[in-house]
């Protein structure tokens, strides 16, 4: 949506519930759309602590499938992190996670915390889970499991249902199931 500065000013002097109403509903809107596992990439500051409140009271169904990135970049008081860590734990129901910079050699992905987000939104599931997800087509979202061929050889297969087409593809290592899921 396009806006004027003077469009801009216009909201920005609504009053407070209306600017809830309005962020509720856009929120509303990205969840209906949201084919995979949401992510909320969290800083500690204002605007995402508010966020992610918002999204615990407004839209609690989610939250067990919400995944918190904080990306640690190093050079946060010592206050900030301690208080994300501490909402991380009280809030996170599991799914809060640090992504601390470090580069990589990874073609495509600069620096390792992008390859740790991309990580966060695969969800490791049982064999049980992996059977339902393919029979039925729920949920969306990227899977990866790991098993064990009879001959003792590890295996991890890949399943992207990000389509509700269950495609899945078995590999090796768990880092070639990651980057197949992850488009690479």
């Amino acid at each position: 949506m396009y806006m004027t500065y003077q469009d801009l000013a216009a909201e920005q002097a609504k009053d407070l519930d209306y600017k809830i109403d309005t962020a509720i509903e856009a929120l509303r809107a990205a969840f209906a759309a949201c084919r995979h596992r949401p992510a909320l990439a969290f800083s500690g500051g204002k605007d995402s602590t508010v966020l992610w409140h918002l999204i615990r009271t407004h839209f609690p169904e989610w939250t067990d499938r919400l995944v918190i990135i904080y990306g640690n970049t190093g050079v946060e008081y010592p206050e900030c992190l301690k208080f994300a860590r501490q909402l991380g734990e009280e809030w996170g129901n599991g799914n809060f996670y640090e992504a601390k910079p470090g580069h990589t050699e990874a073609e495509g992905l600069k620096y390792k915390a992008q390859q740790e987000v991309l990580q966060y939104l695969i969800q490791k599931i049982s064999s049980e889970q992996a059977s339902e997800i393919i029979d039925k087509r729920v949920p969306l979202g990227l899977f990866c499991l790991e098993g064990t061929l009879a001959d003792g050889t590890p295996v991890w297969v890949g399943i992207d249902n990000t389509t509700g087409d269950a495609w899945t593809e078995d590999f090796k290592s768990k880092a070639a199931c990651t980057r197949w899921l992850n488009g690479n």
